[in-house]
Parts: C-alpha cells; structure tokens; sequence
C-alpha cells in the first residue's frame, strides 16, 4: 500500500499518458492505411476516437504547458528574475513531467508530419498539427527570453 501512496500520480500520469499515446497511434494507423476512393475520398472516424484524441491532446498540452510554467514562475520568484536558464526550470520539474512533454511532441511531431504529408488526413489530425505548433511556438517563447540588462 505505501508503494501506491508514493506513486498514485505516477500511475494516474502513466495511465493518461497511455491513453493518449494509444488513442492516436489508433487514429495515425487508420490515417495512414486509408486508401482515398471516389467513394470515399475522406477518412471517417469513429466519433468516440475522435472525442478521446481531442480531449486527452487538449489536456496533456494544456497540463504540461503549466507546469512548465509553474516552473519558470518559481525560478523567477526564487530570484532568478528573467535570467533563468533551462537547468534551473529543468530542476523543478518532475520525471513523469518530462515523460509527459516528450510524449506529447513525440505524438504532436508524428502528428503534425503525417498532416504534411497525407493531403486527405482527417481533419483531427490537421487540429492537433496546428496545436502543436501552438505548444512549441509557446515554449519558444520562454526558451528565447529576453535577458535583464
């Protein structure tokens, strides 16, 4: 029992990031393996697939950016005002946070290429693309900071 109580975040954060990661290989494989007909010139989710890879996306990418921002926010309140490096607000962060950010752009990455890539990707896929960028354009913004003069 002491093992769950010291790790019950660790397996709620594994579990989502198991979902997540499944939820869109899923939806990445039926992307890559539709066949465009005149039929069917579009691919057709299963709505259910497409609710969970939207909502578990928009969590995850809303998570991990605060706790990145939690953590630039406690560097800069610890005294680091905008002269903090990337070790600093690395050393605030939790191992299952940097599980969850590679994750998330790993997934966000295969994503965004395979939107690039195959012009009849549902239009899920071109959602999380561009989220994504969103995510990364946010963190660029905080990995290219201005410095106090």
């Amino acid at each position: 029992m002491s093992w769950i109580a010291k790790h019950i975040f660790d397996v709620i954060v594994g579990a989502v990031l198991v979902l997540f990661v499944g939820t869109w290989l899923v939806l990445l494989i039926q992307t890559w393996a539709f066949e465009a007909t005149e039929a069917t010139p579009k691919l057709i989710l299963n709505t259910a697939v497409v609710l969970a890879a939207g909502t578990l996306s928009t969590a995850l990418g809303a998570q991990t950016s605060a706790a990145l921002g939690f953590a630039v926010a406690e560097v800069k309140r610890g005294g680091g005002g905008n002269d903090f490096s990337g070790l600093a607000v690395g050393q605030k962060l939790t191992a299952m946070t940097y599980v969850a950010i590679l994750a998330y752009v790993a997934v966000g990455l295969t994503v965004f290429f395979t939107w690039l890539a195959d012009p009849v990707a549902p239009e899920t896929v071109s959602t999380f693309a561009l989220s994504i960028l969103g995510w990364l354009v946010g963190a660029l913004g905080v990995a290219l900071k201005p410095v106090d003069a």
